[in-house]
């Protein structure tokens, strides 16, 4: 680690005494945070990883490494990978869920749950009835109320038919 300008000064003024403090990278950390991070800043964090969700046109890769980095300032390093699956999958639409879930194994890292996500985006990406349909291929819903009516016309037929 290369420490520069305001860093370096803060390095200096720690002495042997305060350096004698910092044993483990974990403690370098702390240290560093309570320094240099801004106020509220992992409040702030934390709040964007709450809120933060799949946005419409954003690529899965990009969703999860988002979300991945915002689970660094709320979980811990012990925490299970499972749980970090499950907080990912949080964030994504109803329509998507049934899928993956049935592709997640109990000893499924994130390396391996990021490549289902990446694998099954394609598929799991669909356009709602109504919008974006090419006027060709598509035809317009049929209306329940033209069931009966139909039914009706059939009956009528029929009974036409057979006097």
């Amino acid at each position: 680690m290369v420490l520069k300008d305001t860093a370096l000064k803060w390095f200096t003024r720690l002495g042997p005494k305060g350096r004698s403090q910092l044993h483990t990278w974990t403690h370098w950390q702390d240290a560093l945070r309570q320094r240099f991070l801004k106020a509220n800043y992992l409040a702030e964090k934390k709040r964007l990883w709450k809120k933060r969700e799949l946005r419409a046109d954003e690529e899965m890769a990009d969703y999860f490494d988002a979300k991945v980095d915002l689970q660094s300032y709320v979980f811990n390093e012990e925490t299970p990978d499972s749980e970090l699956i499950l907080d990912i999958l949080d964030g994504l639409p109803e329509h998507m869920l049934p899928s993956l879930k049935t592709a997640i194994t109990p000893e499924m890292d994130l390396l391996k749950f990021r490549r289902i996500l990446l694998d099954y985006e394609k598929g799991l990406r669909w356009t709602a009835p109504g919008t974006r349909r090419d006027p060709e291929t598509s035809h317009p819903p049929v209306q329940a109320t033209l069931i009966p009516r139909i039914r009706t016309d059939m009956l009528t037929a029929m009974l036409i038919r057979t006097l």
